[in-house]
């Protein structure tokens, strides 16, 4: 395949929607809204393009609404096409509030352009993506909610249970430190009935030593 024969039928491939859909394609279903997550705020048109139409809501602002960033950001389709022997170029872009926006038909005066087609928003709003976004919210509120109740009820639980195992354990050495300190006194009892029991053993030996030879010395005594 040569490149103009390429060029020819990415161009063909281009348009063949806008020429198929042109019937239900219309400016009259133009619709705006505005795009709102991390601290960033955008408008944005369901015809192609974001921070524009400036009236619509802030142009790529952050934290401040009055601090844009954006022009706009639009696409723009350019192609070379070589029919019956005629070369032309041709770019479809979006149309915006800047010098050099979307041709127009100079017979019909409609835009030679990209613009929304009818069944893909509510007809009657004014905005797009915004009929859902209280209910969204709240459902998003509610799915975090009952997520962070979840999460809390994990959390609690968790540290209930760390909690009995620290109680446990704190028991269980409470438990043998005591029973550790009744066996050391149980064996300081002991050794000292039994130094006891060796003193009074002793002085009964010794008490039944003097005796005998008081007894043996009265005996000689006695025959003396």
């Amino acid at each position: 395949m040569s490149s103009r024969t390429f060029q020819v039928t990415v161009a063909a491939l281009l348009l063949l929607p806008m020429m198929v859909d042109a019937q239900v394609s219309d400016r009259v279903y133009r619709r705006t809204g505005v795009h709102n997550a991390n601290q960033v705020r955008t408008v944005f048109g369901n015809w192609g393009v974001i921070g524009q139409p400036s009236s619509g809501g802030p142009r790529g602002a952050w934290k401040n609404d009055n601090n844009g960033y954006l022009g706009d950001v639009s696409p723009i389709v350019g192609a070379e096409v070589n029919w019956q022997g005629k070369v032309f170029q041709s770019v479809v872009s979006v149309p915006v509030n800047r010098p050099g926006t979307a041709d127009t038909d100079p017979s019909s005066g409609k835009y030679w352009t990209f613009e929304p087609q009818d069944g893909y928003f509510n007809a009657n709003k004014e905005k797009v993506n915004k009929e859902n976004k209280g209910n969204a919210n709240k459902e998003k509120k509610k799915v975090y909610k009952s997520n962070s109740v979840i999460v809390n009820k994990e959390k609690k639980n968790k540290e209930n249970k760390n909690k009995e195992k620290r109680n446990k354990e704190k028991k269980n050495k409470e438990k043998k430190n005591k029973e550790k300190k009744n066996n050391k006194e149980k064996k300081n009892n002991k050794d000292k009935r039994n130094n006891k029991d060796k003193r009074n053993n002793k002085e009964k030996k010794n008490n039944k030593e003097k005796k005998s030879r008081r007894a043996f010395q009265y005996r000689n005594k006695l025959t003396c």
